[in-house]
């Protein structure tokens, strides 16, 4: 039987290995989250994770996230200290429609065009597993021009790493709640994003349509040491304090109106958050796609 630790004393370190349900093969880059509290890791290449956690947040739950997997809740008093657990993940199986490709001429469009002055705030990542997503709509002007050919994203230069890791996934629409909903692609893309750029990402290889109801992309963080810096920030009295993050800071440009979404602990909810400077502007994460025909 698993022993139940202790609620009180020193923070303990809970270790675990994420792995696919059917073939007990390690998932890696699986998202470790704990619900009730800011805190989170990766799981490496070989499906291991360790998490320092406070005894006073042993009562809480793991949230476990992984592209192609169903999300997992596992109660911290499941593990035991100094041993590492097994946790199953049961992979989500699709029907992945026919491609059909038809030589034409290219057209192309590109939404939410980025500019450079017009990225003034940034998304950080302060070590909870998360993502952004922003929505676009479906092409209603011109319905042939609906496959995504690239996808550019802006990394602000504020942050240490020179490059940071993510993962890239996109989302249907959940035409009741409007939230991002199911993965459109299955294939594992990580992608290496250079600070102070535009990073622009080709996805021709991976025949993404736009559905008629609109697509969420979305940039995942990942919580490994190559991701890793130190932020100084100072307060109203210069007092400095020092915090790990997780690179990249995503890029947000000044909206009246956001469409982007958070993702963290398994709940997904639309983010609003206002620029402090100016009254009734929002932050919009700097994310543009390029679609043809």
């Amino acid at each position: 039987m698993l022993l139940v630790i202790i609620v009180y004393g020193e923070p303990i370190t809970i270790k675990g290995r994420i792995l696919d349900a059917q073939t007990r093969e390690p998932i890696p880059y699986a998202n470790i989250a704990i619900v009730e509290v800011q805190k989170g890791t990766t799981s490496l290449g070989n499906g291991q994770f360790a998490l320092i956690v406070d005894r006073v947040d042993i009562k809480g739950n793991l949230n476990i996230s992984c592209l192609n997997y169903a999300d997992r809740i596992i109660p911290l008093s499941s593990f035991v200290e100094d041993k590492e657990l097994d946790i199953l993940l049961e992979p989500i199986l699709y029907d992945i429609p026919e491609v059909v490709i038809k030589p034409q001429k290219k057209i192309s469009l590109v939404v939410n065009k980025l500019k450079k002055s017009d990225i003034r705030g940034g998304l950080p990542c302060n070590g909870t597993p998360l993502m952004y997503a922003r929505f676009f709509e479906y092409n209603k002007n011109d319905a042939s021009v609906n496959h995504l050919s690239s996808v550019q994203i802006f990394s602000q230069k504020w942050q240490q790493k020179e490059v940071s890791k993510v993962r890239l996934r996109f989302f249907s629409v959940d035409t009741i709640s409007k939230n991002p909903s199911e993965d459109i692609v299955h294939e594992e893309i990580i992608v290496s994003l250079k600070k102070g750029k535009i990073n622009d990402i080709d996805l021709r290889n991976y025949n993404i349509t736009m559905p008629k109801e609109g697509i969420f992309v979305a940039v995942e963080w990942l919580i490994i040491s190559e991701n890793e810096y130190v932020w100084i920030s100072a307060d109203a009295n210069n007092k400095t304090k020092k915090q790990i993050e997780y690179g990249p800071i995503l890029g947000a440009n000044y909206r009246k109106e956001s469409k982007t979404w958070k993702y963290w602990a398994g709940k997904w909810s639309h983010d609003k958050i206002s620029v402090i400077v100016i009254e009734g502007v929002v932050f919009d994460a700097a994310i543009s796609i390029t679609l043809t025909n």
